[in-house]
């Protein structure tokens, strides 16, 4: 599939010299392709780290300083917590910069629950489950 994230893929973000800090974690029922990004620090950082670079000054995220905790094994989606308490999901672009749209991408959107990053999570497992 398109940008869907390898075994090698994720173990060369790994394997990168990147200092751990820690990673938020919550209380969400991880179902394939989702997974915590706490159980994969160095990953986590990484991820982090290009976040940080998408999001510039004019997209919709960049007041509320995105932090990633989880990600899609099966595409380039993450999820992140605003510091606001709500929650957004994004796709990164892996540009490693602002894109030539910064309004516009990396294309995010914004849950105000919990529960509706749950349900989300249950949609995007049902959906990869149908694909199989």
């Amino acid at each position: 599939m398109d940008g869907e994230w390898s075994r090698s893929k994720i173990l060369q973000w790994e394997r990168m010299n990147i200092p751990e800090k820690p990673i938020p974690e919550f209380p969400l029922t991880y179902k394939t392709p989702w997974f915590p990004m706490a159980t994969r620090a160095k990953l986590g950082v990484g991820i982090q780290k290009e976040l940080e670079k998408e999001i510039g000054p004019l997209h919709p995220l960049f007041p509320f300083h995105p932090v990633a905790f989880a990600k899609s094994g099966q595409s380039d989606d993450i999820l992140a917590v605003l510091n606001d308490g709500r929650f957004a999901f994004v796709h990164l672009v892996w540009h490693g910069h602002i894109d030539s749209m910064p309004t516009k991408f990396p294309v995010s959107s914004i849950v105000n629950t919990l529960d509706a990053v749950q349900a989300e999570i249950d949609r995007a497992a049902a959906e990869y489950l149908a694909d199989e």
